[in-house]
């Protein structure tokens, strides 16, 4: 697997996905965000030589946020863009609750986990082969 990463919620369902059927990942060049995400799914997870796993916290799309709070303002009850704002506040923290159950259910140490979402949403972390082989990140 390769890429530059995508949707948050599509990459924790499929790395469920890998996990439910115990299907081995791979690495191969750089594999970043939503794409590092899947790769935990792995039930073995190596890194070809070249390949390098970027990570960092979720981030959110304004635009896309906006839209969401237009069209949907009326059916969801929100009064105004702070109820709003109080209901996505909610959802992050369980989704990143989620996102650490998860990463420790695949072995992944929690000091490893905390860096992750110490890392700003625009930049990338990106550790090395040593990094992710004593964080249980990878298996081999």
């Amino acid at each position: 697997m390769t890429g530059p990463g995508g949707s948050a919620s599509a990459s924790s369902a499929i790395a469920e996905y890998l996990a439910r059927h115990n299907i081995n990942t791979e690495a191969f060049g750089e594999c970043d965000s939503a794409c590092a995400h899947i790769f935990l799914g792995g039930e073995t997870r190596t890194l070809s030589p070249e390949a390098k796993l970027g990570f960092h916290r979720t981030w959110i799309d304004r635009e896309y946020i906006k839209k969401n709070y237009v069209e949907n303002r009326i059916e969801e009850g929100w009064d105004d863009e702070f109820d709003y704002a109080t209901m996505l506040f909610g959802s992050a923290i369980a989704s990143m609750v989620e996102d650490v159950e998860f990463m420790l259910s695949r072995g992944v140490d929690i000091d490893f986990i905390l860096r992750i979402f110490s890392t700003d949403s625009h930049d990338m972390w990106v550790p090395t082969r040593e990094e992710l082989l004593s964080a249980g990140v990878l298996t081999k």
